[in-house]
């Protein structure tokens, strides 16, 4: 059985029975993340996201985790560009008690200052990781130059100025505002029948929010920038990083997007694997990702090699994106880029966390619920012909940003990128 509801105050329940396991997943996602947050209170949902494990009005920070290990239960959230989420996987008899302590941290959290000043340290501690990951740090300054001026260019984790300044009333705030019925969905999978999750569910949860409401969250269209950052570190490795626009979630190309990124940059089969690391040489690592989001997408190439290299497995890359925008791809490669697509969507539904996750972002994104038959049909049903289309309106090298992270080189990535 499978089902999505709402409760008389706007809450969004999704349900997936999996009778053959013996476990449960609650996941609570808040339409929150930081493209809901501005200059001066960025970083301010993920910074909540850390706070709410730190005590209730009845547990302890040490409770909540000794409780949750007595069950053998694992709970944990993170935050995204566009939504945060709690949750706790357990055996299916703990249901109950699993929501109680998920609903204690979400509505009952106490956010004492000593706890709040500890977790800051924490957050800065990841923040500086950040910068002393040259790929990732390549990742981020392209993105934000790449998305200047937009929603999201904001660091989920923040900048350390800001962190450093939130109090306890910037996070009853921004609770306030955002943790609110209409803006939160409910996400259970597993051995659980549904009357019961529906009971719990209410009681836990949807009798206890207030009268407040969020609204509409409407976040206008990117203008995406091309232009090349840089920042010089005294390391080995120079680390690429480039950034395309491409496509949303709901977008008709979507599907075919994903099969043609597949082919083209994921996985040791993969034509920048083969060509530009087993074959030449020029890159330890070397991938493609898409990143879409529900009013928009970028495509990314990362290339991580000695910095003698850099200038030479750019100009690869870029012919091995004329080439496929030339010649598009083959049989063998589209069917081998539907089945790599089609068996990531199955193995991630093999665990409740797996089918909960699914649930929750899907309903969070379309209001709907996530019909797993009709995901799989929608791959199949892609054809050559929509590969293609997909090519041609991705990897556009004039709409491109490069970031560069690694020793001092004196020439214009992005200029070799496009002069290619």
């Amino acid at each position: 059985m499978k089902k999505i509801t709402k409760y008389n105050n706007g809450l969004t329940l999704v349900y997936y029975e999996m009778p053959d396991v013996r476990s449960a997943a609650i996941g609570v996602f808040v339409k929150t993340g930081s493209v809901n947050e501005n200059a001066k209170n960025n970083g301010i949902s993920h910074f909540v996201e850390h706070t709410m494990f730190k005590g209730t009005k009845k547990r302890s920070a040490f409770d909540i985790v000794a409780e949750t290990d007595g069950m053998g239960a694992a709970i944990n959230a993170y935050t995204s560009k566009t939504a945060t989420c709690y949750y706790i996987q357990c055996v299916d008899s703990d249901f109950e008690k699993s929501a109680d302590i998920l609903s204690d941290i979400f509505f009952d959290s106490v956010f004492p200052d000593e706890e709040l000043e500890r977790e800051k340290g924490v957050i800065l501690e990841e923040i500086a990781m950040c910068n002393d990951t040259p790929d990732d740090l390549s990742y981020e300054i392209a993105t934000t130059a790449f998305y200047k001026g937009h929603a999201l260019s904001r660091p989920i984790l923040g900048t350390k100025s800001n962190v450093s300044g939130f109090s306890r009333d910037d996070i009853l705030k921004y609770v306030g505002e955002r943790y609110t019925s209409d803006n939160v969905v409910i996400s259970v999978a597993g051995h659980v029948c549904f009357d019961k999750v529906y009971d719990v569910i209410g009681n836990k949860f949807a009798l206890k929010f207030g009268n407040a409401v969020c609204g509409k969250n409407k976040i206008p269209l990117p203008a995406t920038q091309s232009v090349y950052v840089k920042k010089f570190k005294k390391i080995e490795q120079g680390n690429v990083n480039v950034i395309f626009p491409s496509v949303s979630y709901d977008e008709s190309l979507f599907n075919a997007t994903r099969i043609f990124n597949s082919v083209f940059g994921y996985g040791m089969s993969s034509r920048l694997y083969q060509n530009i690391r087993e074959r030449s040489g020029l890159a330890y690592s070397v991938y493609s990702y898409l990143s879409p989001y529900e009013f928009t997408g970028h495509s990314m190439i990362y290339i991580g090699t000695n910095v003698a290299n850099v200038e030479k497995a750019l100009v690869a890359v870029s012919s091995e994106i004329d080439e496929i925008k030339k010649n598009g791809i083959t049989e063998e490669e589209f069917s081998r880029g539907k089945a790599q697509i089609k068996s990531g969507l199955v193995f991630g539904l093999e665990s409740s966390v797996g089918v909960m996750n699914l649930l929750g972002k899907h309903a969070v994104r379309t209001g709907e619920l996530a019909d797993i038959d009709a995901l799989v049909a929608d791959i199949d049903a892609v054809t050559s012909a929509d590969v293609a289309e997909a090519i041609s309106v991705n990897f556009k090298k004039e709409n491109a940003t490069v970031g560069y992270v690694g020793p001092k080189i004196d020439k214009n990535l992005l200029n070799i990128l496009k002069n290619q």
